[in-house]
């Protein structure tokens, strides 16, 4: 799979398997929508997946886009694009999103690394203080 000419790996963040899957054709640019629920309805009431663009890794948009879109509609998959990696996986899950694309680099990539290694990177901790849009519970 190809995101402008460069290799993508895909990882399903709920199961933590490595999946093949096309990126969505249907993509949100959090600097166009912003997260009240009317510009998101007009979104994404009729489509299935989704992908959200990061253009940075530190932009918390694209968070919050994710856990309202989920708040709105919760069976659409959410799927993650741009600028990520293997870093942020868990808060990506925890926000809502269901598929990260990765652009494959063979020297980092954790998707070599065992399995185990890759479940503690997506559930690095037992239990939460905040339940998310993961539907894991917290303790508040």
């Amino acid at each position: 799979m190809t995101l402008h000419d460069t290799k993508i790996i895909t990882l399903n963040l709920n199961t933590g398997e490595l999946v093949e899957t096309k990126i969505p054709t249907k993509v949100l640019d959090p600097d166009k929508v912003g997260v009240k629920t009317s510009e998101i309805s007009k979104e994404v009431l009729e489509e299935k997946n989704i992908a959200i663009s990061f253009s940075k890794m530190t932009d918390g948009r694209a968070y919050s886009l994710a856990a309202k879109i989920k708040e709105i509609a919760d069976g659409i998959e959410i799927h993650a694009i741009g600028k990520i990696n293997q870093e942020i996986c868990y808060f990506l899950k925890r926000s809502g999103f269901d598929i990260a694309h990765f652009k494959f680099n063979s020297e980092e990539s954790i998707f070599v690394k065992e399995r185990e290694e890759l479940a503690s990177i997506l559930n690095p901790f037992k239990k939460h203080y905040q339940s998310g849009k993961d539907n894991s519970g917290g303790l508040f």
